[in-house]
Order: C-alpha cells, then structure tokens, then sequence
C-alpha cells in the first residue's frame, strides 16, 4: 500500500504537570496481507485487490517526541514501544525491511554557560514508566493508520501504481 506521514500524541499528568508523547511516522507498509485495521486482519483481503509484494519490503521511520523528564536509557525503552505500535497494525519488520525509531525529549535542558559544575536534572521514576510506555504503543499504532489514511494513490516509475488505504478499503465499503 501507498505509505505517506501520520502523526499522533498523547496527553499525561504525572505530579499535577501535563505532558505529551508524539509519534511522527513515514510509513511504506511492507507485507499487505499482514496488515490490521482496529484489531481486524484486512490484508489478506485488500491484497487480492492489488498485486502485492510475497515479502516485507516496506520501511517506516517513527520518531517519538516528548516534554517528558527522562534519562537516556528510560528514553531507549521508550524508543523501543514504537515497534509495539507498528506490531499492532500487522508489521512483523521483515528481513527486507528498513525500519528507523528515534526519540528526544525537551525537558532537562543544559545551559550553554552553566554556572556550576554539577547540574540538576528530573527523571521519571522507573514505576512510572509502564503507563508511558502504553502511551507509545498507542500513539504509534494510531500514527502509522493516519500515514496510511492520508496517502494518496501514485503511479511511479515503470507504471507501477501504489493504491492507498482509503481507495482500498474505505471508499469501498
């Protein structure tokens, strides 16, 4: 299927704070017979629409945002839930798959020109981490379904043409 750009975000409050995880996605989904729309396998429907792909070939890259205080190795974990999210909507990240994950925060931000040696800095503690990772998953899922919905059908090079989710399967219904 056509990928495209999806987004999605999450709102939390930890301490009284709010704070939000976003997840920008470029999709290319891979295998169109593994793909799942809202817990339902529609792949193998939509592909005998279209002539699709034998193997995982597709790549996305999930970039995960947030204004949460945490370390670089809860930050890695966190990273690592966006392959949930993916997972869930029928992606397996095959062996001719490219797939990206990558995440910052902005909180703790370093002055240029500190004034003392040592720095303070807020984490997240570690209990608290099960409801973001959640967060993650979710918002992933939800911004590969947009990256899809959104794309438009293309007719590239050699005439191969590229159907998008919504000239599918929506429009279709």
């Amino acid at each position: 299927m056509k990928g495209g750009i999806g987004s999605s975000s999450r709102i939390l409050e930890i301490d009284g704070q709010t704070y939000t995880v976003g997840v920008l996605v470029q999709s290319n989904f891979g295998r169109t017979s593994s793909f799942v729309l809202n817990h339902e396998p529609l792949g193998e429907m939509l592909e005998g629409r279209i002539e699709a792909a034998a193997l995982d070939r597709g790549s996305i890259m999930m970039i995960i945002a947030t204004d949460l205080p945490v370390s670089d190795r809860q930050l890695k974990r966190m990273i690592k839930r966006a392959g949930v999210g993916l997972s869930r909507c029928g992606s397996y990240i095959g062996h001719g798959s490219g797939d990206i994950m990558i995440g910052f925060t902005t909180a703790n931000r370093v002055p240029l020109r500190p004034d003392q040696d040592i720095l303070d800095m807020k984490i997240l503690k570690e209990g608290r981490l099960e409801s973001v990772f959640s967060l993650v998953a979710d918002a992933t899922e939800e911004a590969v379904l947009n990256s899809l919905a959104a794309a438009e059908t293309v007719t590239g090079y050699g005439g191969v043409t590229r159907y998008c989710l919504r000239e599918l399967y929506l429009d279709k219904r």
